[in-house]
């Protein structure tokens, strides 16, 4: 890069599916250079003066192109010769400093793209709705806190898309929007939906998460065509029994709520493939959850559960299941039934010993059994020889069996705070491993040899360890790539 000539940083924007390539222009010339092939795009994504806003507009206006991005300028308005793009259909105009779009907008009248995303836009004029060949407006993060009824006049409109602004309600007109199809709130400040959002028939997305609901209008119910629905992280007490009727849904998060319970038309949600449930007061299942066989993950963390029931052997296709952070003290073994577990977190319980069905979970990928009070590995441990990830921190244990150096393809190990003395002769037969974490456990000298023969190992935490600084010095020349954390750095 030289004083005279700007090269431009490789920057690919993408908005709403819409891929602006980069450019490269000189410094000093009177508009930017077009480097999309088979595309008409006029592009800038640099901090030239306004002027070169308006000559991009102009030159957009003298090629006829249909596709005008304006991407990382210094605009807090736009040139009035904004009206004069009556041709384009792709309008982005992002990560500048832009306050205000001006009323002219609606003279834009083929716009079926409006990309408004990363400004400082706070209202949107009422002109907006006479923009009717719009299918998709992006105003994701900005600061918008209300929107013009007239909204609901984009009657074309398939995405739109509101997250990360200031809405505090949302007009009821959006029921008119009978073609959208993907409906984005996410982290405003929305303590209700409009019951209006039923009318979107043809809806398969709506997040809603970090805002501040307190309740679902029964009309959701009518969203038969909703496979997409993302609640986490608001103040919701009950969800509505007609929740049932969504009987194409796939996804429902409810993580970060204040439930206490879920209704049993739950049931019906034959085709849910993710239901997270984490962070709420739930401390009973209802039985109706293990009629959902298709489900393939499932996170129950973080709630008032103190015990998990047989019957969850029922959902044979769940590849994660996260339980953490519950009052469980112990695991129904049937859960050795879940033949294609991959991820199986029981973190933070009070849980003693961990069922030998475990065992049979030969697809096991990652274990997590951290602050539990189990005192022995498990057994059968050494049947899951695809385990990646193995999570044993903050329990009870006394000693570590050799039967976990089958574990070959083991690559963590976490092992901390535990009342470990030694290490197993065999234990450095786990040469794949990657990261190692002793601290907290009682190792000392003898073992350093063993790890020293972990050739792939690029952590080893022995923080409070019996390991003296002699070792750890041994350790550091015999394991010159390895990262060594002590209490002697």
């Amino acid at each position: 890069m030289t004083n005279r000539h700007l090269t431009m940083l490789s920057i690919s924007c993408i908005f709403v599916g819409l891929t602006y390539s980069t450019t490269t222009f000189s410094k000093n010339a009177k508009t930017p250079t077009e480097t999309t092939k088979g595309t008409k795009l006029t592009y800038i994504s640099t901090i030239p003066p306004n002027k070169a806003a308006l000559n991009a507009i102009r030159e957009c206006i003298k090629k006829n192109d249909t596709r005008l991005a304006l991407i990382g300028l210094s605009l807090n308005t736009l040139p009035r010769e904004i009206a004069h793009l009556r041709h384009v259909t792709e309008l982005c105009i992002t990560c500048t400093h832009l306050t205000a779009l001006p009323p002219a907008i609606a003279k834009l009248q083929k716009l079926r793209t409006l990309c408004l995303a990363t400004n400082r836009l706070t209202v949107l004029p009422r002109e907006i709705g006479k923009l009717t060949s719009l299918t998709t407006l992006d105003v994701n993060d900005n600061h918008i806190q209300t929107l013009p009824p007239d909204v609901g006049k984009l009657i074309n409109l398939t995405k739109l898309l509101l997250a990360n602004n200031h809405l505090v309600s949302i007009p009821g007109e959006v029921g008119n929007l009978r073609h959208l199809t993907t409906l984005l709130l996410d982290n405003n400040r929305l303590a209700d939906i409009p019951p209006e959002i039923g009318e979107l028939a043809v809806l398969r997305t709506l997040s809603v998460r970090n805002n501040r609901l307190t309740n679902l209008p029964p009309e959701v119910g009518r969203l038969t065509n909703l496979q997409t629905l993302h609640l986490d992280n608001n103040r919701l007490v009950t969800i509505p029994h007609r929740i049932g009727t969504l009987t194409r849904l796939i996804t429902l998060h409810l993580s970060g709520n204040r439930l206490t319970t879920l209704p049993p038309n739950i049931k019906h949600l034959k085709n849910l493939d993710s239901l997270l449930l984490s962070n709420n007061g739930i401390t009973v299942l209802p039985s109706e959850i293990w009629s959902l066989q298709n489900l393939r993950r499932l996170d129950l963390s973080s709630n008032k559960l103190t015990d998990i029931p047989p019957e969850i052997s029922q959902l044979t296709n769940l590849t994660t299941l996260w339980i953490g952070r519950n009052k469980l003290t112990l695991l129904p073994s049937e859960i050795g039934k879940l033949a294609n577990l991959k991820h199986l977190n029981v973190a933070n319980n009070r849980i003693a010993e961990i069922p030998s069905e475990v065992a049979n979970l030969s697809k096991l990928l990652s274990l997590t059994l951290a602050n539990n009070n189990i005192t022995r590995l498990p057994r059968g441990l050494d049947k899951l020889t695809q385990l990646r990830h193995l999570d044993l921190q903050a329990n009870q244990l006394v000693a570590v069996t050799s039967k976990i150096t089958c574990l070959s393809q083991l690559r963590i190990l976490n092992l901390a705070n535990n009342n470990i003395a030694s290490l197993p002769p065999t234990f450095s037969k786990l040469t794949r491993l990657r990261e190692l974490n002793l601290s907290g456990t009682s190792i000392t000298d003898n073992d350093s040899k063993l790890l020293s023969q972990l050739k792939l190992l690029t952590v080893l935490k022995l923080n409070n360890t019996k390991v003296t600084r002699e070792g750890i010095r041994n350790l550091k020349i015999a394991m010159p790539n390895t990262e060594i954390i002590s209490d002697f750095d």
